[in-house]
């Protein structure tokens, strides 16, 4: 990536806007970085802690779907 070594305030604000696609895919690379592991392919801890999170967010909603619609009842939703 050529941009590391230039400063942006040294750039007009047309060649700046111009860098701003390269940006955020280097921006992009490093999140997938942050959470792959790529010499095994899989999730790091980062990953997989995001994963968990996302699958307990699940769980509490259909939790407290099923106690909004009664006693023993089930979400499948």
């Amino acid at each position: 990536m050529s941009t590391a070594a230039t400063s942006l305030p040294e750039r007009s604000a047309v060649e700046a806007a111009d860098l701003v696609p390269e940006l955020k895919a280097a921006y992009q690379r490093i999140e997938e970085l942050a959470e792959l592991d790529e010499l095994a392919g899989s999730c790091n801890r980062r990953c997989i802690m995001r994963l968990l999170d996302a699958k307990i967010a699940r769980a509490d909603g259909a939790l407290y779907s099923a106690k909004a619609h009664g006693r023993n009842r089930i979400t499948t939703s």
